[in-house]
């Protein structure tokens, strides 16, 4: 596979076999990215035998990459998790943060803390169950 750093204004790449063709803006849109830096010219990008850019990764989520890169538009619900994995190994964080705020993720990106931050009287709720709780243990107990 040849080595380049030099890149045209469209790009065609091979995803894990799968071939996609977009704008180098579209890859450069956010400068902290993966896609950012493999297109930023400072690393060598490897390219196929028929000149594509290779990136060695699952293509299955790939095009929901891209169409959020390109219009913003967030994948439909039911493969969110799986994009919001691709989006988190890409580093493309404001894919992360928008699924983050969309069910069935809510709670599952956003950390533990945040979380808890999120739900009221989380703190006096959990005390409550926890000692409605014991009640039934200790009662359980006594009958036992």
């Amino acid at each position: 596979m040849a080595v380049t750093n030099k890149f045209p204004s469209i790009i065609r790449l091979n995803v894990g076999g799968t071939h996609f063709t977009t704008a180098l803006s579209t890859l450069r849109k956010y400068e902290n990215s993966m896609l950012a830096a493999m297109f930023s010219g400072r690393h060598l990008v490897e390219m196929d035998e028929e000149g594509r850019y290779f990136i060695d990764s699952d293509p299955t989520y790939f095009l929901h990459i891209l169409t959020f890169l390109r219009r913003g538009q967030l994948p439909p619900t039911d493969i969110a998790r799986e994009v919001v994995r691709e989006a988190q190994y890409y580093g493309i964080d404001a894919l992360v943060d928008q699924l983050s705020q969309c069910q069935p993720l809510f709670g599952e990106v956003v950390g533990r803390q945040e979380f808890v931050k999120q739900v009221p009287n989380y703190r006096m709720n959990l005390e409550n169950m926890i000692s409605i709780a014991r009640r039934k243990l200790s009662g359980a107990a006594r009958l036992a």
